[in-house]
């Protein structure tokens, strides 16, 4: 995973999620690399978190640095991108922690 850029992380997880197959060694392996958010894209954060909740896993660290990112680059949010994280963060209770 240390190779992966933003994309291909985002991207494998929102398919495992799209998949409904939870891979624990994936997960683990992404709160292992600690990514750096600012290299991810509104698209890339989206799908990120989308896949997180969806397969119902919750690191509060990981996901509110995703949101603290995220808040820098709202303006670059299209609808569906903004929708998609917002029901992720809602869906894992951690909207009130970003205030």
């Amino acid at each position: 995973i240390q190779r992966f850029c933003p994309l291909d992380i985002s991207i494998c997880t929102w398919a495992f999620a799209t998949m409904k197959h939870r891979e624990p060694e994936w997960l683990r392996a992404v709160v292992r690399a600690r990514c750096e958010f600012a290299d991810f894209s509104p698209q890339n954060m989206s799908n990120f978190v989308w896949g997180l909740s969806t397969l119902g896993f919750r690191h509060d660290n990981m996901v509110l640095a995703v949101g603290r990112e995220a808040s820098r680059k709202i303006q670059d949010f299209i609808p569906q991108e903004l929708s998609n994280f917002s029901w992720a963060l809602a869906t894992m209770d951690l909207c009130d922690n970003l205030m």
